[in-house]
C-alpha cells in the first residue's frame, strides 16, 4: 500500500512545482459520509450485498462507491495517517488534514502541503478517481487531479483503460500521465507491465488494468461464493473493481 502513496505523491507533485499553472479553486468535494471501518470487513460486507442481489442497477453502483470510498479513507489511516480526517470532519491542523503529507525546500522557499482528500465516481461505462492536494506557499493553492477510465465489461473480463487526465483546469496528455506513472514505480521497484498471477494486469503505457474474470473465478484461492460469477451478466462492474482492490493486495 505504500508504494501506491508514493505513486499518488509523484502525481500530486506537478501543481506543487507548477502551481500557478494549473491551480484550482472552487473544488466540489462530494458530500461522502466516512466511517473508520476495517477494511477487510468493508470488502466482505460489499461482495456480500451484490452477491444478495439486495440492490441493482444505478443504485448498486452508488453503495459500491459509497463503500469503495469508504475502503480508500480507510486504508489512507492505516497505511499513511492514523489522524486523517477527511473533508468534512473536525481537523484543527495539518496533522489531520493530509492524507499524505509533503515538506521541502525549493530554492530558499518551504513548501508544505499534501494530499487533502482521495475519491472514486462509479457510472456504468465510465471510472473516475480524483485526487484533491493542496501547496502552501505563503497562501494556500489547491488543485484537482482527475482520472477517468472507460470500463469494458464482457462476461470473460473487465477492462479500465484510460480516457481522460486533468489537472486543475489544464488537460494533462497520456503520455505525461504515463510517464510520471512509470518514474514513480521505478522508484519503487516494480514494472511497467505487471501480472498479478494469470488474473489481474496492468499495463503502464497503455493506463489499462485487465482482468481475467475466467481465471479469478477459477482460482483456488477465491471465496468460492464467486465461482460462477462471471457467467452472471446482472453483477455490476463495481464488484470486480473490489476484486481489483484485492488482487493488487492494497
Amino acid at each position: 500500500m505504500r508504494k501506491l502513496f508514493i505513486l499518488l505523491l509523484f502525481l500530486a507533485m506537478p501543481p506543487v512545482l507548477v502551481v500557478f499553472a494549473f491551480t484550482q479553486h472552487n473544488i466540489e468535494v462530494p458530500e461522502i459520509v466516512y466511517e473508520i471501518k476495517d477494511p477487510e470487513i468493508i470488502i466482505e460486507d460489499e461482495l456480500s450485498r451484490i452477491l444478495a442481489k439486495e440492490t441493482s442497477g444505478i443504485e448498486t453502483l452508488r453503495l459500491s462507491e459509497a463503500a469503495f470510498n469508504n475502503l480508500i479513507f480507510n486504508n489512507l489511516r492505516l497505511t499513511s495517517n492514523a489522524s486523517y480526517a477527511p473533508p468534512g470532519w473536525a481537523c484543527e491542523d495539518s496533522s489531520c488534514r493530509y492524507a499524505i503529507r509533503f515538506n521541502q525546500d525549493v530554492g530558499q522557499q518551504s513548501l508544505e502541503g499534501g494530499i487533502v482528500a482521495i475519491w472514486a465516481h462509479f457510472e456504468e461505462d465510465s471510472f473516475t478517481l480524483y485526487i484533491q492536494a493542496e501547496a502552501v506557499v505563503g497562501v494556500t493553492l489547491p488543485t484537482l487531479l482527475v482520472l477517468t477510465f472507460e470500463v469494458d465489461d464482457s462476461a470473460e473480463t473487465l477492462i479500465l483503460s484510460y480516457d481522460t487526465a486533468k489537472l486543475g483546469r489544464t488537460p494533462i496528455p497520456k503520455r505525461l500521465i504515463s510517464t510520471i506513472i512509470s518514474r514513480a514505480l521505478a522508484f519503487t521497484g516494480e514494472d511497467e507491465t505487471m501480472s498479478l498471477g494469470e488474473e489481474l494486469t496492468i499495463d503502464i503505457s497503455e493506463l489499462t488494468f485487465t482482468l481475467d474474470k475466467t481465471s479469478l473465478t477459477e482460482s483456488g484461492d477465491i471465496d468460492p461464493r464467486l465461482a460462477t460469477l462471471f457467467l452472471d451478466e446482472d453483477i455490476p462492474y463495481s464488484l470486480w473493481v473490489f476484486l481489483i482492490w484485492l488482487a493488487l493486495d492494497l
